[in-house]
């Protein structure tokens, strides 16, 4: 299974998903234009968009697939928060699985600010390999099994955060906002200490916050608790 991030923060969120014969956009927050000038990236194979939340930077540009015809699946929260009518919108429901091509995908429950905000869980049925997406949350209540790539957000530092809001340099209402939608260093120390980790390869940090963050710590930190591999984006 190959991994490719095109852009993860607060502005836009955009990763493609392939196996030996499908590939797969997760979130639409990057314009078609865009893309279109990477090097990886070809419109004609895309199977299927996934799009885990109404917000911009995840979904600003889920219009550029449905003209295309590419079907584009997220839950019936997103679809009526995005005012979203065509007929390559593809209704999901948390926990009940569907395929895109080899890939068999269930969606799940997070916890952020806006209504019907899920992950993924993915398997390439060819290639036997899993994968568990998610960003935007406070906190994962899953405990997942045999998954071998993990894109998890690690946005913010908690001591980071309480000495940006002592300096001033983040008012409380943004800094309650993001304890309550986004998930923290500690709080995904925590998560990865209740995963099984036998089978994986290698772990993504996504939507890194820009003030409140430290990559290189971020990603020492988790190696240090799993021993897995570590990508910081």
């Amino acid at each position: 299974m190959k991994i490719q991030t095109f852009a993860s923060s607060s502005k836009a969120n955009c990763y493609q998903i392939s196996d030996s014969e499908t590939k797969i956009i997760i979130e639409a927050g990057l314009s078609l234009k865009k893309l279109l000038k990477l090097t990886d990236f070809d419109v004609s194979k895309i199977s299927g968009v996934l799009v885990s939340h109404s917000h911009a930077d995840h979904s600003e540009f889920i219009n550029d697939f449905l003209k295309l015809g590419i079907t584009c699946y997220m839950t019936s929260e997103t679809t009526e928060s995005l005012k979203l009518n065509s007929p390559f919108v593809e209704i999901i429901e948390p926990m009940k699985s569907f395929k895109i091509g080899s890939f068999t995908i269930k969606a799940f429950e997070t916890q952020h600010d806006c209504k019907g905000s899920v992950g993924f869980w993915i398997k390439s049925v060819t290639e036997n390999k899993r994968l568990v997406f998610a960003t935007d949350t406070f906190y994962l209540k899953q405990v997942f099994s045999k998954i071998n790539y993990y894109m998890i957000e690690c946005n913010y530092d908690a001591e980071i955060l309480e000495k940006n809001i002592e300096l001033g340099i983040i008012d409380g209402c943004r800094a309650k906002r993001l304890k309550s939608s986004h998930f923290s260093l500690q709080n995904v120390i925590e998560f990865f200490k209740a995963q099984d980790l036998s089978v994986c390869e290698k772990i993504q940090l996504l939507h890194l916050s820009n003030e409140n963050a430290d990559a290189e710590n971020f990603k020492n930190r988790i190696m240090e608790i799993t021993g897995i591999p570590v990508e910081v984006y």
